[in-house]
């Protein structure tokens, strides 16, 4: 016996045989889903709005009750059964039930066709006071198979549900801006500037503020907005974001800018509305034809750059070195103490949370980078220059890439390589030696041209000065043989990186975690590092649990990860 489906809105009605499940399922759901939770049979259910807007359920001719029936009778209206005259869904065998009677097709039909033209115009109104174009302005009621009179409604089916889900949208929208911009105030009030020293030296100095900051390409924005569909749509924008990423940077002025995900495209907004508060800068592209990259403004009126280097990780027959990230090293001095020079680099590593090994050699090269730039030899006074480190490293605290920054020193044979079986070790060198590249971080030609200075040293100095360049040198001419990394430098992060729900928070990926650092350099015994940066405060981040149910970027935050400020003194 067949089985047929009557819906109707504003008294037009439509039958549907119900030969195809799938059909009926995909019809049921969008107009008859209660979201009561409770299962409801195809078999002679009545679901009915009358002219005042009132819901009925009829199961097997006898009221159904329900715990939530305002709910129940919300959503039918909103999917589109608003009567203006009768509106049922009906579903029985052989016969289809209005208004309590039984008819026949034909009668159906022929009374549809009646009221055609004014139920028509009502459809009209009704839909197009909501936003939306008149979906049933062509439908007229025949005798369809199962397959063709889907395709006929499919349309309308299609609009009503796009329709409903707009709506829901909406109201989420307007919800998560509301908690938005009230977590944006919050988080505001949660910042505040910390002290880090207690004893801070007498001694005079170049007192500067840095602020690493990942400001989010708009193009990475449009690429994966699945990452941001529980966002307010307006605060994603360009414009909205622009003004808000501004706005924070106009407020700290920081005198040293590091940025990451820097749009290509976006170069002229930052440096024509930079420059108007005296910022010069570089910025480096992704390779590969990537649109964002890194950039490092600097005020011009207290620093000058004295050189840069623009590194790039990608290398073409080095398969741990195959993605296109990028980082910048650059020399500073400040401008009215121009025998005080500093480093400052900042980078971007590879996101993909299983490839440990390509952040590890891409943080190798930028160390070696670094080093080459901030070696100093002054007449045999061998040191490195002090050095601040930032950016966006895809590494939480206490990894492996952590702990060799900040520990100097990390075994690579455990980390992760593409194809290999669990407890399998690297049997090949991370980094191939056609690099030219030492496990201590140093190009193996810089090391061996301060090797021959050494020599000379040892032939027209004393030998305590022989002696301080040998120590220098110790165990950097290593090659590529010790299946372990390090480099020279003393490194410590500007925050504490707590465990748990008091540990910071700087972006969100699936939970709140930081990625973003600020290392600096201080004195360690087996290290010859400048002990003259002193840090002197930094600007709180929010702990995880702080942060719990806010999304960034929002009204107020233009990014989503949270910038990174500390105040610095350089020891003259």
């Amino acid at each position: 016996m067949s089985k047929f489906l009557k819906f109707g809105i504003c008294g037009i009605d439509i039958s549907i045989e119900l030969s195809h499940l799938i059909h009926v399922q995909r019809m049921f759901n969008a107009f008859a889903n209660t979201g009561s939770g409770k299962h409801l049979t195809l078999d002679k259910l009545v679901v009915s709005v009358d002219v005042n807007k009132n819901l009925s359920v009829l199961y097997d001719n006898k009221p159904e009750k329900y715990q939530d029936l305002e709910n129940i009778s919300n959503q039918i209206i909103q999917l589109g059964l608003n009567s203006c005259d009768n509106s049922q869904i009906i579903i029985d065998e052989n016969n289809l039930h209005y208004k309590n009677q039984v008819l026949r097709q034909d009668t159906l039909k022929n009374q549809v066709n009646q009221q055609y033209n004014y139920n028509n115009k009502v459809a009209q109104r009704y839909w197009s006071s909501h936003y939306s174009p008149s979906l049933f302005s062509n439908l007229y009621l025949h005798s369809y198979s199962s397959n063709q009179l889907y395709q006929k409604i499919s349309p309308s089916y299609l609009l009503v549900r796009q329709f409903h889900t707009q709506q829901v949208q909406r109201k989420k929208y307007k919800k998560h801006k509301y908690i938005d911009n009230c977590a944006g105030t919050n988080i505001m009030s949660l910042r505040l500037w910390e002290n880090t020293c207690d004893n801070v030296s007498r001694t005079p100095g170049f007192i500067f503020t840095l602020m690493s900051y990942n400001v989010l390409a708009q193009d990475l924005v449009e690429l994966h907005p699945y990452l941001y569909k529980e966002h307010d749509s307006a605060a994603l924008s360009w414009p909205t974001r622009w003004k808000n990423l501004f706005e924070e940077i106009s407020k700290f002025k920081p005198d040293i800018l590091c940025l990451q995900e820097v749009q290509e495209s976006h170069i002229a907004d930052y440096y024509s509305t930079l420059k108007i508060l005296g910022y010069d800068g570089i910025f480096k592209k992704r390779t590969g034809g990537q649109s964002d990259g890194c950039a490092i403004y600097y005020k011009s009126d207290k620093v000058e750059m004295l050189d840069y280097t623009l590194a790039q990780f990608y290398q073409s027959d080095i398969a741990v070195l195959n993605r296109d990230n990028v980082g910048i090293v650059a020399k500073f001095v400040p401008k009215l103490h121009p025998t005080r020079e500093f480093v400052v680099a900042t980078t971007h590593l590879l996101y993909n949370p299983r490839r440990h090994d390509v952040r590890m050699a891409q943080m190798h090269l930028l160390m070696t980078d670094i080093e080459k730039m901030s070696y100093k030899n002054d007449e045999g006074n061998i040191h490195y220059l002090p050095i601040i480190l930032t950016g966006d490293f895809n590494s939480p605290p206490h990894s492996d890439l952590y702990e060799f920054i900040t520990h100097g020193n990390i075994k690579y044979e455990h980390l992760a390589e593409p194809l290999k079986t669990p407890g399998d070790h690297r049997k090949q060198q991370l980094v191939t030696s056609s690099l030219g590249i030492t496990d201590s971080s140093q190009y193996l030609r810089e090391l061996q041209q301060r090797l021959k200075e050494c020599t000379i040293i040892e032939l027209t100095k004393d030998k305590d000065d022989s002696k301080q360049c040998d120590k220098s040198i110790q165990n950097n001419n290593k090659y590529k043989k010790s299946k372990s990394l390090s480099h020279n430098f003393g490194l410590k992060s500007v925050y504490k990186h707590g465990s748990g729900p008091t540990a910071e928070g700087t972006t969100h990926q699936d939970e709140w975690l930081t990625v973003d650092y600020i290392f600096y350099s201080i004195k360690k015994k087996d290290k010859v590092q400048s002990d003259k940066l002193q840090l002197l405060s930094r600007y709180r981040l929010p702990s995880c649990q702080e942060l719990q149910g806010v999304r960034i970027p929002n009204s107020y935050i233009g990014s989503d990860h949270l910038s990174l400020i500390a105040k610095f003194k350089l020891e003259f």
